[in-house]
């Protein structure tokens, strides 16, 4: 992909938003299992909404659906969050570039969380 100039670089912003008013993408593929689901509610019990989820300019969930449809589980649909917003409206191409991205950077934690380490002794 060709570098593009700082520019046309996207800035981000934290804005609020009510939980509900938040639009899932139509494009998400993920889907959780139960065991998922419980496991991200005895999460979001005990560290809240500690990652701040990302939507477009139109509300529409770029990342954090699962989170956000978890706490809508909870009855905590009403709540106002912090969410990240880009300074213009991303195209269905940048949103699937944003989410391989952050797939790609999750599945290297996963693979570094299952991989022995080497015990390293600190002085």
């Amino acid at each position: 992909m060709a570098k593009k100039d700082e520019s046309s670089m996207i800035t981000w912003h934290t804005e609020s938003r009510r939980i509900d008013d938040l639009v899932p993408y139509e494009g998400n593929p993920r889907q959780l299992t139960k065991k998922q689901v419980e496991d991200l509610q005895k999460s979001l019990e005990l560290f809240n909404l500690a990652e701040i989820p990302t939507v477009n300019t139109d509300n529409t969930v770029i990342a954090g659906y699962q989170q956000l449809r978890t706490l809508q589980m909870l009855g905590r649909g009403k709540e106002e969050i912090y969410v990240r917003v880009p300074d213009r409206k991303l195209t269905r191409e940048e949103i699937k570039e944003y989410n391989r991205n952050g797939d790609f950077i999750k599945k290297l934690w996963e693979i570094r969380k299952n991989t022995p380490q080497p015990i390293r002794e600190y002085t």
